[in-house]
């Protein structure tokens, strides 16, 4: 009988490691940034009276078809948005905008496409065409400035008071982004120094298992089912080399926490669900419940002990600014 185990292995070097963190401080192009993302959310389209067309915008075309010569589809009056990879006839153009960007309204542009499999006609699916397309009119989202008019639009008293909620918002991201990339920078470190070959079935069972949910996730999405299957070895692939960093990182986190004796009480874990159950507004049996039958208590407990020896070994670390 053959059995899978886990391998042995130790670390010592982890105490004092040498890190560098990154700058918290909010710049004024990231606020801009932010400013005129939120302005164009409230943006309006525009009929473009004497400009060119622009990446982005929606043009209103005539549309036709050639085969050979000879016109085997056309419509009018048809709204397309300028980026490369729309669809059109129910074919991708793959270079739209590449095409259409700095023609003006009257203009056409004639474009060498390969009808999909979905074309209408069924006898000229697959073949090679040309797609002209006439603009008849350039419309564009144009977002209001960003002033006072804006900040009251948005619900707040004037444009400073805008921009200091956004700065603050923005703060707490790039602490949080600040934090995890200390926390990568730790495991990168103790990866480094330590060989571990997981057992392969334990790690295949985990990889389907991530694949499953990324398939399940892109579905309730509303993508393509046979789209994601042209995309499964690709998410296989990255599933295995994130598990595979997964599982390390998580053995020698409760390595570290062996031998620093680093463990979680049970009145830990009552806090924890606790607040899972106010952030969900619920009551802490319940969670509690719904946690043991779906096999997750153990996971919870892990997690926890995790994050304790990670605050450790931050706390133990020499940090650059």
């Amino acid at each position: 009988m053959t059995l899978e185990v886990w391998p042995s292995f130790d670390i010592n070097q982890y105490k004092g490691l040498q890190l560098k963190k990154k700058s918290g401080v909010v710049d004024d192009a990231e606020l801009q940034k932010v400013l005129m993302d939120m302005a164009f959310r409230k943006a309006h389209l525009t009929v473009v009276q004497n400009g060119s067309v622009q990446k982005a915008d929606q043009v209103i075309c005539d549309c036709k078809v050639e085969v050979n010569g000879n016109i085997i589809f056309e419509d009018d009056d048809v709204e397309i948005v300028v980026v490369n990879g729309v669809a059109i006839v129910n074919t991708t153009v793959s270079d739209l905008a590449t095409n259409l960007e700095g023609i003006k309204s009257g203009e056409e542009r004639m474009i060498d496409l390969k009808l999909s499999q979905n074309f209408i006609k069924e006898e000229y699916r697959g073949r090679e065409a040309k797609l002209k397309l006439t603009v008849k009119e350039i419309k564009r989202l144009v977002p209001p400035q960003v002033n006072e008019d804006l900040a009251k639009i948005l619900g707040f008293d004037s444009l400073e008071d805008l921009k200091s909620n956004i700065r603050k918002r923005i703060e707490i991201d790039k602490k949080r982004w600040v934090e995890d990339d200390l926390r990568n920078q730790i495991l990168d470190i103790l990866l480094g120094l330590t060989n571990l070959e997981l057992p392969q079935d334990f790690l295949n069972y985990h990889t389907e298992q991530r694949v499953y949910k990324h398939q399940l996730d892109l579905l309730n999405r509303g993508v393509p089912l046979e789209e994601i299957q042209k995309q499964t070895e690709t998410i296989k692939n990255a599933s295995a080399e994130s598990v595979l960093r997964e599982l390390k990182a998580s053995l020698v986190m409760n390595h570290i926490a062996e031998k620093e004796k680093i463990f979680v009480t049970e009145n830990e874990v009552e806090q924890r669900i606790a607040d899972i159950a106010r952030a969900y507004n619920t009551d802490t049996i319940r969670v509690r419940k719904q946690l043991e039958r779906q096999g997750n208590l153990s996971y919870l407990r892990n997690d926890m002990r995790e994050s304790k020896v990670m605050n450790f070994l931050l706390k133990e670390a020499r940090i650059e600014e």
